[in-house]
């Protein structure tokens, strides 16, 4: 199986979708993000609101993302 890790394929999915669900808008977003992308959301404007939680094998931490907040290119 190929390994697609490092071509960016998550954080494409999580700005288009992000930029389209602003397109409606919607003016914030509150989400419990896997740990895997918590830093990637922090990159994109994203702030943690509460601490990590047990979530099935691994955890995932309260945040909140406004359309005031969106950085895309960073």
């Amino acid at each position: 199986m190929q390994n697609f890790r490092g071509y960016q394929i998550g954080s494409s999915l999580a700005r288009f979708s992000l930029h389209e669900l602003f397109a409606q808008s919607v003016d914030e977003i509150h989400m419990d993000a896997r740990d895997i992308i918590v830093k990637t959301l922090n990159r994109m404007g994203g702030l943690v609101v509460g601490d990590s939680m047990p979530f099935y094998r691994g955890t995932v931490t309260p945040m909140i993302l406004t359309r005031s907040g969106l950085i895309f290119n960073r």
